[in-house]
């Protein structure tokens, strides 16, 4: 079997070669379109590569001739037919610009495009992915129509067809970082709740990366990869791991990583937090408010410590935006009111019961001015601290 190296040097090859660089300087000729009778259009062939990698490392011989054969053909077709050029080519993909008349604007696709892939894939025995572009009735939207056909051919990923024409793809998606903060939060605020919800929330959030980045199959492989590691990440902290984790996490990692489609990816995303979540729900660790129970128990601990949202969130395990919402849900105040009640009691018991001056009080309870924890104090029993116990203490001598 012929190596690269002796590949390289073999007539097909150089023939190959020679053959593409025919049509390397294509700018006069876009310039040469007469677009009051013509339009032109990119149009991408080729391969996808996630499918046929294997195939590709087990015999380059062989997928070189299969690029070789698809590129000629392309390139023949289109020169003997004067239906345009081509523009570029890698490994796995070949862009031509297609010139045909206004006439053919709604009709050259069924009748030269649908054709020349069925037969290419025929021949070749491999099926052959074609993105068609916008129209260029223009010499400026010629480019745009370039992008478009590049654009259109790698969404497979997204909308698995062999042929997807970029002016059918619909896409109205207007979501942000912040969408995404909220519904991964909501996801894993289920999983620790053990709402029968979890799943299809965690299905919701894998379809909210697609959305967020349609078109950009890495993306979202990386951004999915991301967010069951932090799921993994913030279920540990609850010890609701048994078993090998890390094992399962970088299996399920490896599969979305090699997923060929976005369904076939969120399959597998699914398919792992069905088997796993049962083995949570029976756990018997988590139940109902049972994180923020834990929030309140830290803060009774440590209310005399700088307790900011941040901290708090992280032992909740969520965003601190999310956070303060979950806390007034469970609660029915925010967490700044509650850390203020709770300080509160324990100063009121300080102010009565020692000799303690404001300044020690204060920073007993939490306060680093003193000024600050008085105008809170008589914000919550109606008199500055010294008043107050003057008050008291005047009572009880009547009594």
């Amino acid at each position: 079997m012929l190596n690269k190296s002796d590949l390289i040097n073999t007539n097909l090859f150089t023939s190959f070669n020679q053959n593409l660089s025919c049509d390397t300087d294509y700018s006069s000729q876009i310039e040469q379109i007469d677009f009051t009778k013509h339009f032109a259009v990119g149009i991408s062939f080729g391969y996808l590569r996630d499918i046929y990698s294997d195939s590709m490392e087990r015999s380059y011989l062989k997928t070189t001739l299969l690029l070789f054969t698809l590129y000629n053909e392309l390139v023949e077709e289109f020169r003997n037919k004067k239906m345009g050029f081509m523009i570029e080519y890698s490994q796995f993909m070949i862009t031509m610009l297609g010139v045909f008349s206004l006439d053919e604007l709604s009709t050259f696709v069924t009748n030269y495009i649908t054709p020349l892939q069925k037969r290419l894939s025929n021949e070749l025995e491999i099926p052959i992915y074609i993105g068609i572009g916008l129209r260029a009735k223009t010499l400026r939207q010629v480019h745009n129509s370039l992008t478009t056909a590049r654009y259109a051919y790698r969404l497979y990923f997204f909308e698995p067809k062999s042929l997807i024409d970029f002016q059918d793809v619909k896409q109205a998606y207007n979501l942000s970082q912040e969408d995404f903060d909220r519904f991964y939060n909501e996801a894993l605020h289920a999983i620790l709740i053990k709402d029968d919800s979890a799943l299809d929330k965690i299905d919701h959030l894998v379809d909210i990366i697609s959305k967020i980045h349609f078109g950009n199959h890495f993306a979202v492989r990386m951004r999915t990869m991301n967010m069951t590691g932090s799921l993994t990440s913030s279920l540990q902290k609850y010890k609701l791991f048994e078993g090998d984790f890390y094992f399962l996490q970088d299996s399920l990692q490896e599969k979305v990583l090699n997923s060929i489609t976005f369904d076939e990816l969120k399959q597998h995303v699914h398919d792992y937090y069905a088997r796993f979540l049962p083995n949570i729900y029976s756990s018997g660790r988590l139940s109902g408010s049972s994180i923020i129970e834990k929030v309140k128990t830290y803060i009774r601990e440590n209310y005399m410590e700088e307790l900011s949202v941040e901290i708090l969130s992280d032992i909740a395990c969520v965003s601190p935006n999310y956070f303060s919402h979950m806390f007034k849900k469970e609660v029915g105040c925010n967490y700044t009111d509650y850390l203020k009640k709770i300080r509160m009691e324990h100063a009121l018991d300080l102010v009565l019961n020692t000799d303690y001056s404001i300044m020690k009080i204060s920073e007993a309870v939490g306060y680093s001015n003193a000024r600050n924890f008085t105008n809170v104090f008589k914000e919550v029993y109606g008199e500055p601290p010294t008043r107050y116990k003057k008050k008291i203490q005047s009572k009880a001598h009547i009594v």
